[in-house]
């Protein structure tokens, strides 16, 4: 039980870092675009 709720927290964060990592880049795509993001 323990190696699965450990491969479910890798999965979780893998989940989010890509996540994190994905918004960065539009947002830094937007920024050299000179887009102004409202919110």
């Amino acid at each position: 039980m323990l190696a699965d709720q450990a491969a479910g927290e890798i999965a979780v964060r893998f989940a989010l870092t890509q996540a994190v990592l994905s918004l960065r880049d539009v947002l830094l795509v937007a920024h050299s675009r000179g887009l102004r993001i409202t919110g």
